[in-house]
């Protein structure tokens, strides 16, 4: 009896979580969804109602035409609010987000002006004090996601040490944060976030099996394989920003030789152009004399395709990937040249083995990304488990 009641609780808790999955992507029928979902229409009535009852979900009548009006289930946006933190190697972004993603209040702070270590994070959590005091969003404090470079330990909560970010090594950053604010932290490595916030802001159900290549002050990447996460459990994403293009190349802070990150990170491909043109001095600037023609600019953004392409290779072979998912505030820059170019040398090198074509597109999240994948990060950790969440009240309010 008991593992029989054992069994039935945990199919509920599947269904809860199946159910708002389900209504995530779009507003749906009640028979819309006991179809999708195989159940009937009294056991999905029964979820609706309660899911309608705690406010997680509501319910609109709208007409079709004057004889046929529909009733649709979606996510009530005012039901909850969490807040993000991305730590970045330039940049950290702060800010609030409702239950469905939007934005309230966000806060952009240079990573050089930070002082190195628990300051900072201490910092952080006051300012979402402040900004959760002054906004007064709707609903209950889910909790807050925190999005940072590799490795990191997501159990315990505390970034290691990623290369070329000394300002947070070693620091329990989770602990710092639930001492201030009294709620649930989420802590995931960067890339893992943002292909976790592509599948349900960005290109949605376009793809089953991608790449997220995030490309910035470093290199990461992260794989969505038959629409689930793929995470590593070193805390590294899934390390392709150190694999290694090139054999005895540049030594890497992270131990390895010849890592991609240390040719095709904004920083790196910029000195290597600089050392060609000095007046190509950033990214933007090598973009747009590409576009113009300039014969150097147009050889730095071939390199860059064929460092990149060469990972891209590499995890099609192994993983057939469909797409890759471009990303990163800076190589977003008039992107359409470069992924040109990452297509073009891709699909060259793998002509002869497959039919099928990999798409280079760039990511579709609207908005700030790296703000938005952190804050669903905390979202993502509710939709595992919701009836927890329901039964238990496990919704803190900060204080």
């Amino acid at each position: 009896m008991a593992k029989k009641g054992l069994n039935a609780t945990r199919m509920k808790e599947r269904n809860y979580a199946r159910f708002i999955r389900e209504l995530r992507l779009k507003q749906a029928t009640r028979a819309q969804i006991a179809r999708v979902m195989g159940l009937t229409r009294s056991a999905t009535s029964i979820i609706a109602e309660e899911l309608i009852s705690t406010g997680i979900v509501s319910e609109v009548s709208f007409s079709h035409n004057e004889e046929r009006k529909t009733k649709e289930l979606s996510w009530n946006k005012e039901y909850s609010y969490s807040a993000g933190v991305s730590l970045g190697r330039e940049n950290i972004y702060i800010g609030l987000c409702d239950f469905c993603g939007n934005v309230i209040d966000s806060l952009r702070i240079q990573t050089a002006d930070c002082v190195a270590g628990e300051e900072t994070i201490k910092l952080i959590g006051n300012t979402i004090l402040q900004m959760i005091k002054k906004n007064k969003p709707a609903g209950k404090f889910l909790g807050v996601g925190v999005a940072a470079p590799g490795p990191l330990d997501e159990h315990t909560g505390v970034v290691l040490d990623p290369p070329e970010f000394d300002l947070i090594h070693d620091i329990p950053v989770a602990e710092l944060l639930r001492d201030i604010l009294h709620c649930d932290i989420a802590l995931e490595n960067d890339a893992n976030a943002l292909a976790l916030a592509e599948c349900c802001y960005g290109i949605q159900n376009r793809y089953e099996r991608f790449l997220e290549l995030f490309v910035d002050m470093g290199v990461g990447a992260s794989l969505i394989l038959d629409g689930k996460l793929v995470a590593g459990p070193s805390g590294l994403g899934n390390g392709f920003g150190h694999t290694s293009i090139i054999i005895d190349g540049l030594s890497c802070p992270c131990g390895n030789e010849g890592c991609l990150e240390m040719y095709a990170a904004i920083p790196h491909i910029v000195n290597a152009a600089i050392k060609i043109d000095p007046t190509l001095t950033s990214w933007q600037i090598i973009t747009d004399q590409a576009y113009l023609g300039d014969s150097a600019a147009l050889d730095v953004i071939s390199s860059q395709a064929r460092y990149l392409a060469s990972m891209i290779v590499t995890a099609r072979n192994a993983l057939d990937i469909q797409a890759v998912i471009l990303t990163g505030e800076t190589i977003l820059y008039r992107p359409t040249l470069l992924m040109m170019e990452i297509e073009k040398e891709v699909n060259r090198r793998i002509a002869s083995r497959s039919a099928q074509r990999i798409e280079i597109i760039p990511s579709q999240i609207i908005g700030n990304a790296m703000l938005i994948s952190s804050v669903n990060l905390v979202i993502e950790r509710f939709m595992n488990q919701p009836f927890v969440f329901m039964k238990e009240g496990r919704l803190p309010c900060a204080s």
